[in-house]
């Protein structure tokens, strides 16, 4: 896990929570450009339903004695979000870095952790007209991404058949193991005559 994130001048100071890493409002409001330091407070509790009980959460603090104050932390994902709804100059630039610091956490969890399979979701991001992937594990959301623009979002179904229309043989491990040498081959010509149909097609 990284021990520091700079975004411009903006130094945070990372709160470990959960073994991820968390942002605090004042810092992120600083990091957005706005003058009040308790702006991302306001705009959390103006959109407070649109972020998971994992995204956002309040510490209690002990300020000296028996004095204690409130501090209002983010995870990366809850940081992403505030700046989708925030409007400062910076704030695009913002989401895209928070974007590359959550590509590097996932990165490092994944070379150091077991392998496991990962679901995966995409959703339109009606503020920024794109598309965003994002990958969960056990219910819970593990990082998030843009879409490139030379990718596509497919059903693994779907996929298959694009496969066979490209003259590619899409066979199942299991199957593949009790396929004789003439069955394999009079699937390749099959494969091959339906790839010239669909070229031709789609012409």
């Amino acid at each position: 896990m990284s021990t520091q994130l700079a975004f411009h001048s903006t130094q945070f100071n990372i709160v470990s929570r959960h073994n991820s890493i968390y942002l605090t409002a004042v810092e992120i409001a600083q990091a957005l450009g706005y003058k009040k330091p308790d702006a991302v407070t306001q705009i959390y509790e103006r959109n407070s339903d649109e972020f998971s009980t994992d995204m956002s959460e309040t510490l209690i603090l002990s300020v000296s004695g028996n004095l204690t104050k409130s501090m209002r932390i983010f995870s990366l994902r809850g940081a992403h979000l505030i700046a989708m709804f925030a409007r400062t100059p910076v704030a695009k630039e913002f989401r895209r870095w928070v974007l590359d610091v959550l590509d590097r956490e996932v990165g490092e969890v994944a070379r150091s952790a077991e392998w496991r399979p990962a679901e995966v979701h995409a959703f339109c991001d009606s503020h920024a007209n794109r598309t965003e992937i994002i990958y969960y594990q056990d219910f819970k959301p593990l990082f998030c991404r843009v879409l490139r623009s030379d990718e596509m979002v497919i059903a693994a179904e779907d996929h298959i058949e694009m496969m066979k229309r490209l003259g590619y043989l899409a066979i199942h491990c299991d199957e593949f193991e009790s396929l004789t040498l003439q069955e394999l081959t009079r699937r390749a010509e099959v494969a091959r005559v339906s790839m010239k149909l669909w070229s031709i097609s789609a012409l």
